[in-house]
């Protein structure tokens, strides 16, 4: 069966009857009565995870079934503790294909599928801890860190070619990111954060093909609710999205087609579609590589992070013309369709 020590002090915890068992992708695989379960390690309390499993279980009444649901240790917890007090989630999971964003067939059912899981997501428990930070102050906050990397580098007197082409672009992304948040400041982006935690609107936080199965006949198993929170479900979408048009060259007949996909499943208010369409004129990627950057050891630069450098770069032109296509949409109210 191949189970590792580690993995059985903690499933000794647990009322399951183990038939095989497998690792895969950093996380343990059992074959149960109960079906295919996944152990995973996870720093969580308790608190959280029972809020996550709320949110499931409520999804779960609202008719999507396909979902992650936790499994209770036998003193009735989600979170379980290793030897040296590591904590782990047990939660059933499902066999199927990891979806790929690059074919329109799995962008399709996952945006699908995501319109049909947002309308479970409403009317859920509202909990302080766990309302999203604002798309204000994320972008303020990013700002600010971009700013501050502008002016290390600008002060570091030996710079390598990454950090040289880095402190080139910084001033270039800046506006851009000045700019996706003077859009944002001219709408009533409150509005949309206000009816969220009024409504108890909830949002995924990772919906990705990382989250995502594709099972037989079509349907569409959804896991990994630890980013889950109370806010915009237009920050689903928006991630989605990206995560599509990144993988696509920011081909923009695939933006009509998702976001036409999503409104025949649910039709999103005018406020939220101008912030996902804001959302989508940050300049995402360029930021994540400065902050990957900018936190890690600067006497080395991971070659992932120069690949992705290349990336920007190469999407540079796609981009910028798929964001003066927003910003047109943006210039005429009631005009949202690429």
């Amino acid at each position: 069966m191949g189970l590792d020590e580690k993995s059985a002090v903690v499933l000794a915890q647990y009322d399951v009857s183990i038939r095989g068992y497998y690792r895969q992708k950093g996380a343990g695989f059992l074959e149960t009565e109960q079906g295919l379960l996944m152990l995973r390690g996870r720093e969580v309390k308790e608190g959280r995870a029972v809020w996550e499993e709320e949110v499931k279980k409520q999804i779960v009444a609202q008719g999507f079934s396909l979902v992650d649901i936790g499994v209770p240790n036998r003193e009735g917890r989600y979170v379980t503790e290793g030897d040296y007090g590591e904590t782990f989630l047990l939660r059933h999971w499902k066999q199927g294909e990891e979806m790929d964003l690059r074919l329109s067939e799995h962008r399709l059912r996952a945006v699908e599928t995501l319109a049909r899981l947002h309308r479970a997501m409403r009317g859920l428990p509202v909990r302080s801890e766990y309302i999203r930070e604002s798309t204000k102050e994320i972008f303020e906050k990013r700002i600010r860190e971009m700013r501050r990397l502008a002016t290390y580098l600008y002060k570091r007197k030996q710079k390598n070619p990454f950090e040289l082409k880095l402190l080139e672009l910084l001033p270039v992304y800046l506006k851009k990111a000045e700019a996706a948040l003077s859009c944002l400041l001219a709408g009533d982006w409150q509005q949309v954060h206000r009816e969220a935690e009024e409504q108890g609107v909830g949002c995924h936080g990772n919906y990705g093909n990382h989250s995502l199965l594709l099972l037989d006949g079509g349907r569409v198993f959804v896991g990994n609710f630890e980013h889950a929170g109370i806010g915009p479900q237009a920050e689903d979408i928006y991630y989605l999205l990206r995560k599509s048009l990144e993988k696509n060259g920011w081909d923009e007949e695939i933006y009509t087609q998702m976001l036409s996909a999503y409104q025949k499943e649910r039709p999103l208010p005018r406020q939220e579609l101008r912030l996902l369409l804001c959302l989508l004129l940050f300049p995402e990627k360029f930021y994540r590589v400065c902050n990957q950057y900018f936190n890690a050891r600067k006497a080395w630069i991971p070659a992932k992070n120069a690949q992705k450098l290349m990336l920007v770069l190469e999407q540079q032109e796609p981009k910028s013309r798929f964001d003066e296509k927003i910003n047109k949409l943006l210039a005429c109210p009631g005009l949202f369709m690429l």
